[in-house]
């Protein structure tokens, strides 16, 4: 047929994986398509592809070739959809159907489409069309449980656990089945090591790309990639599977709700550094601005008012000498910003090198202290799943009672929560004694004298040290320090938390 007679289509392609992108896949599909839009009376005016995506993972309208498509048809000129057969449109049963077919037609009545492998129109009300989508569909669900088995089987049935088929995390190399760090964990130690002092993802890739330092794809850094490494626990030589929520969404489960294995492999980062660092990103979240020259702002309070004081700018515009100044609102009274942070850093200098053996052993009573009130609590959450147990064997077989049934299953579930909650805290609690970990986070702070920190840095020290200041304002300042009893303060709340102890 002449090429001017044949009607305009589009064509469309998908291929799952990138292994098929340089294969027969994308020219077996191409040339069929084009054979079959010329046998129908068509010409493919234009393509449109889904490289690499899964139409399992992916419905039809998450799909970006065919959110193209879709938009083309309606807008173009083309008459009709050629693709090579149901399993490229479809692997969801009907989510190409209810999504792009049945709209499309809506709106353009005379559009037709045409799966090429057959040489014949394609409409999902057919028999033999719901057959050969149902097949799919079952056999793209065969296939994932044989890959989700065959994974457990790597995890949980030989004697240590084998990470699946994944890309080897930057900064280690794969040996058989063996992990260990290469040349390149000095950056990620690096990355870590910034993030202990307060810094965001952003203002580490700047650092990374400024010393042209080379990602894991040999390009720039991003404050995603940052953020990827400094929230996997591989780094801490765990091994971790099935941590994001879903496909699509790669939010990270909550601790506790994902597959751990720890101690799997050497680390690169230590214990104490992984807790400090994400004890100290939390704690971010609740302070507001880092890089300000008031790093004492939230801590400092007035004595006598028992509010915080309120930072303040007084300088002149253009003015070379600056008037900085902590101010209560209540008393009108107030402190330069100047001579407080001097009073406060020789006191942090001074008291540290002397108090640290006695805040150590403070904060392994506390701890154990507080190991032993969550015991308790423990037991009593056991008590109570108990007697929840017995009402439930009670009222069994009593129709009668549904509304009681849900209520007692809802009650389990939430102690059940519990339990697991203070089961991990007690486990935490124990590596913290156990590994010393206290004594290494003070002592990361202690080794760096206070006059070379920028402003993130003082702001991230006295955060992580100091709970509270309390100021005299009169003419000689007096000034009371609140030391915490650990840096790692998100355990500290979780604990209050349960245990209903003042901690701080």
């Amino acid at each position: 047929m002449h090429a001017n007679n044949l009607k305009p289509a589009i064509g469309y392609i998908r291929f799952s994986s990138v292994k098929q992108t340089g294969g027969h896949s994308i020219e077996i599909q191409q040339n069929t398509i084009l054979h079959s839009a010329e046998m129908q009376g068509y010409c493919i005016k234009k393509w449109c592809k889904d490289e690499a995506v899964s139409a399992y993972r992916n419905r039809a309208e998450r799909r970006p070739g065919i959110i193209e498509l879709y938009n083309s048809i309606l807008n173009g000129e083309e008459e009709a959809v050629f693709f090579y057969d149901s399993s490229r449109v479809s692997r969801l049963f009907d989510d190409f159907a209810l999504e792009v077919y049945y709209p499309i037609l809506k709106e353009k009545p005379n559009c037709k489409f045409f799966e090429a492998s057959q040489n014949e129109e394609w409409n999902p009300s057919n028999l033999l069309t719901q057959v050969k989508l149902l097949y799919s569909y079952e056999e793209v669900l065969t296939k994932s449980k044989r890959a989700k088995d065959a994974q457990k089987t790597l995890l949980y049935s030989t004697g240590k656990p084998i990470r699946p088929g994944s890309r080897v995390p930057f900064g280690y190399n794969k040996v058989q089945d063996t992990f260990f760090p290469n040349e390149e964990a000095a950056i990620v130690y690096f990355i870590f090591h910034l993030a202990s002092w307060g810094y965001g993802n952003k203002k580490i890739a700047d650092v990374l790309n400024s010393a042209q330092v080379p990602s894991s794809n040999n390009g720039e850094w991003q404050a995603s990639s940052v953020d990827f490494i400094l929230n996997n626990r591989f780094y801490a030589g765990d091994l971790t599977w099935n941590v994001r929520i879903d496909y699509n969404c790669s939010k990270r489960k909550p601790y506790g709700q994902y597959d751990l294995f720890e101690n799997n492999h050497p680390p690169i980062i230590p214990a104490y550094l992984w807790d400090l660092v994400h004890n100290i990103r939390q704690h971010k979240k609740n302070s507001g601005k880092m890089n300000t020259p008031f790093f004492l702002r939230n801590i400092v309070h007035c004595k006598s008012c028992l509010l915080e004081l309120t930072p303040k700018d007084a300088s002149p515009t253009n003015s070379k000498k600056k008037y900085t100044y902590y101010y209560c609102n209540s008393c009108n009274q107030k402190i330069s910003s100047d001579m407080l942070h001097d009073i406060v850093l020789k006191r942090l200098s001074v008291e540290l090198e002397g108090m640290f053996d006695k805040m150590k052993s403070q904060v392994i009573k506390r701890l154990s202290d507080s190991e032993k009130s969550l015991a308790k609590q423990k037991e009593s959450f056991k008590a109570q799943q108990e007697i929840i147990s017995y009402k439930e064997r009670m009222i069994e077989n009593m129709d009668q009672h549904e509304e009681w049934k849900q209520i007692l299953s809802d009650s389990k579930e939430i102690i059940t929560e519990k339990l697991t909650e203070i089961s991990l805290l007690i486990e935490k609690i124990k590596q913290i004694k156990n590994e010393n970990l206290i004594a290494d986070a003070f002592l990361h702070f202690k080794e760096v004298p206070s006059q070379l920190l920028t402003y993130v840095e003082l702001r991230t020290l006295c955060l992580a040290l100091i709970n509270k200041i309390d100021i005299s304002l009169s003419q000689t300042p007096r000034v009371s320090i609140d030391y915490r009893f650990s840096p790692f303060f998100i355990l500290e709340n979780q604990i209050g938390q349960i245990t209903e102890m003042p901690l701080n």
